[in-house]
């Protein structure tokens, strides 16, 4: 109920808001979730939206809103689907909290649960990539239906492998795969590229490496 009052009503509000106060261009943050599982990647825009968790349904209900306020209240409206988001800062909940929790758990010294057998492969992307993105999405006034990726495939047993080349072991225990949860995902990110010429930047080791030590940062304040 709590994601249905963010992503389905709260966004009606701002979309209602943004058409009212006539806001020059609405930027709405959609996810991989909306494709589900069921597609050979690399995933691409055109690709059917078969959603199998509920986050990833109400982020296409969110999609399809956008899409008819920009049609008939004429709001130019950006739809981008993220890939699995990470950075410094990152709440420990949620549907791409996998590296946050694999990192503080290495730092803290505690087990990390796989759910699964650990080949299940995630497109990561760094957090000021995604600020990239959107900054240039609006400078650019880009309209439609974009996937902002690295367009690059990690296994949990590969972040785990980069962990121990970083001299950050992480101890690891499994448990059943959970329902809803996708096997494969990552995405193409080439529409974006031709669109605007946008690019990530930070390579997922360098962000593993800044967000670990973002969290050491904060590791050593509340000491």
């Amino acid at each position: 109920m709590k994601d249905v009052l963010s992503n389905i009503v709260g966004l009606s509000q701002m979309l209602f808001l943004s058409s009212k106060y006539k806001v020059k261009h609405f930027v709405f943050a959609s996810s991989a979730a909306v494709y589900g599982d069921s597609h050979y990647p690399p995933i691409e825009e055109t690709d059917v939206s078969e959603p199998i968790s509920m986050y990833g349904l109400n982020k296409s209900i969110g999609e399809t809103y956008c899409e008819k306020w920009q049609k008939d209240y004429r709001l130019p409206t950006l739809i981008y689907r993220f890939a699995n988001v990470f950075g410094p800062r990152q709440c420990m909940q949620g549907e791409a909290a996998v590296i946050p929790c694999m990192l503080r758990s290495s730092i803290e010294g505690r087990p990390f649960t796989i759910y699964g057998d650990g080949e299940q492969t995630r497109d990561f992307i760094y957090v000021d990539d995604i600020a990239d993105a959107i900054y240039a999405g609006v400078q650019a006034r880009l309209q439609g239906i974009y996937n902002v990726s690295t367009n690059e495939a990690w296994s949990i047993h590969q972040v785990i492998l980069l962990l121990q080349h970083l001299n950050h072991p992480l101890e690891i225990q499994y448990a059943p795969a959970r329902e809803g949860d996708i096997e494969h995902s990552f995405l193409n990110n080439e529409k974006l590229a031709k669109a605007i010429g946008w690019r990530p930047k930070i390579s997922f080791a360098e962000g593993i490496e800044r967000t670990l030590q973002a969290l050491q940062d904060e590791k050593i304040v509340e000491i």
